[in-house]
């Protein structure tokens, strides 16, 4: 097994939790806040955790074409980021269809896990200057990219919670 292949599983199991965490949530825990809390909705969560994992693995790490478009997003409800980050304009303007959302979600996974798997040893040893400084490829593929799909499983996990859902599948 190849450090980009462990990688890669570990993709593809952060991944599985969160679209096994999507799998019976509600409308109004995907579109509301609760009251005083100071945090996006679930909606807004999970589209820019979708957006930015091809973002970020695609277009930083892989130097690929992220396959997110307009038309790639039609019929999901969400808007083409202007982005990376989480505006609350773009928040704003989602209203997601959630269905049409995970099948879109599933195409950028299959999409990130085989650029995080063809990526070399020399590649992941590379040095990449982003937002964190000089690191390396693989430190940004963790460090950025994985723990990133994990802190936002983490949130919608918890606004599930909120809504007296349970948050994670296990």
């Amino acid at each position: 097994m190849t450090t980009a292949q462990l990688i890669q599983g570990s993709f593809k199991s952060a991944h599985g939790i969160l679209l096994q965490t999507l799998a019976d949530i509600s409308e109004v825990s995907l579109k509301s806040v609760p009251a005083g809390a100071n945090i996006q909705p679930l909606q807004a969560i999970l589209a820019h955790a979708v957006t930015d994992d091809d973002l970020i693995i695609n277009g930083m790490i892989a130097k690929r074409q992220p396959i997110t478009t307009p038309a790639l997003l039609e019929g999901t409800g969400v808007p083409l980021p202007a982005a990376p980050n989480l505006t609350p304009e773009w928040a704003a303007s989602i209203d997601m269809k959630l269905p049409a959302f995970i099948e879109y979600a599933k195409k950028v996974f299959a999409s990130t896990e085989d650029a995080i798997g063809s990526l070399t040893d020399e590649q992941l040893a590379a040095e990449l200057d982003g937002p964190f400084g000089k690191r390396t490829v693989g430190a940004y593929a963790l460090d950025l990219a994985l723990y990133h799909i994990i802190g936002h499983s983490g949130e919608i996990a918890a606004l599930k919670g909120i809504h007296g859902q349970k948050g994670l599948p296990f």
